[in-house]
């Protein structure tokens, strides 16, 4: 008979060796196993070699309507009707920790936001696109400051550039409230919103603190610049109209940001993440060469007289379960109070502003491996 004992021992040796040596090639400040990474505003980067993959699906409808937020949105409202605020996406993203305390970072979605409306006294009824589809991207890197960096502390700075691109949106009608009059056509006339597209960069400086083994809180405050464009555009000929909604949009966007978080293991396989991000917006706009008659435009587009939003609050929560030591399955919602406010700087116009007031939330389910 073959004696096993001492292969098997040399094997366990080698395995045990293997995994020690593996556990021992993370520094303080690197991901350790059992925490999530993904998207998060936290520090601490991916030990050198590894590589995150993960993806998202994006809803929200009247079945799947996180703390009731789109019911309360629509409520009685006879222009925010039928499946509008419905959402559906997909998101993913890359982290790949190239060298110690150095990370690059890849992430990009696709949304359809539901804009199908309802009546308006201005218009009647409306018929409008059904879908506003989204693409956004984002390339950037985060940096470890070795001088701030040990056991307890991690700081970090990151920086980033983004873009976002939305299709065309039209509404559609067969009559408007003029003011002196009320014209009535005899085939639909529309206003389009076109050439919807923003680009720029962010930089923030971020810090976890350990709180222990298990748990930690991270801040962080940051600034970003965007450019947005917009094209509104219609076929009514009536001069006072025409004039106010045939122009393009040249819209400068400075934000400033700052947020706070807690990171807990429930268990070991287990993480927890709460966040809460404070975006306060200053935003410059240029209607083209002709100045515009806010009050003419504001009758059509703020007939409720709402000051423009210049801020938003927003909470995100995730969960998590690691499936195996590198498979990760989570469960995310997020909440805004003036919906997409500072993250999709497009959506927001002179002609789009006043649907900014409403809170807004979405849920996501989400995989990601780390290679």
């Amino acid at each position: 008979m073959f004696d096993y004992k001492i292969p098997m021992r040399a094997f366990c040796t080698v395995l045990l060796s293997s995994y020690a040596s593996h556990a021992l090639s993370y520094e303080a400040g690197d991901a350790l196993p059992g925490w999530m990474l993904q998207d998060a505003p936290i520090a601490h980067t991916l030990a050198v070699d590894e590589i995150e993959v993960s993806g998202n699906y994006l809803l929200v409808n009247d079945t799947v309507d996180f703390l009731d937020i789109r019911e309360k949105m629509i409520g009685e409202s006879a222009l925010l009707s039928g499946d509008v605020g419905d959402l559906s996406g997909v998101s993913g993203g890359v982290n790949w920790g190239i060298e110690s305390g150095l990370m690059l970072f890849a992430r990009s979605s696709a949304i359809d936001l539901d804009t199908e409306l309802g009546s308006a006294a201005l218009f009647g009824e409306l018929d409008s696109d059904k879908h506003l589809s989204t693409l956004s991207s984002q390339l950037g890197a985060r940096w470890r400051i070795p001088k701030l960096n040990n056991q307890r502390l991690v700081v970090s700075l990151e920086a980033l550039w983004q873009q976002n691109s939305s299709d065309d949106f039209v509404l559609r009608f067969n009559q408007v409230d003029a003011g002196e009059m009320m014209l009535t056509f005899s085939s639909p006339k529309e206003i389009r919103i076109s050439g919807l597209e923003d680009s720029g960069w962010q930089a923030r400086l971020l810090m976890d603190h350990m709180l222990s083994r298990h748990s930690f809180i991270n801040g962080w405050i940051g600034m970003a610049s965007y450019s947005a464009k917009s094209e509104v555009s219609t076929d009514i000929t009536y001069a006072p109209i025409r004039t106010n909604f045939d122009r393009k949009f040249d819209i400068q966007e400075d934000q400033i940001q700052a947020g706070v978080g807690l990171n807990w293991q429930i268990r070991r396989d287990i993480p927890l993440q709460l966040f809460y991000e404070f975006r306060k917006i200053d935003r410059e706009e240029r209607g083209g060469d002709q100045p515009i008659n806010s009050s003419t435009l504001a009758k059509f587009t703020n007939p409720e007289n709402l000051a423009a939003e210049t801020s938003n609050h927003i909470v995100t929560g995730k969960i998590g379960i690691w499936m195996t030591s590198r498979l990760n399955l989570s469960l995310t919602g997020k909440v805004m109070s003036n919906q997409f406010l500072g993250i999709v700087p497009h959506y927001n116009n002179t002609v789009t502003s006043r649907f900014f007031d409403k809170m807004y939330g979405y849920v996501g389910v989400g995989v990601s491996y780390v290679f």
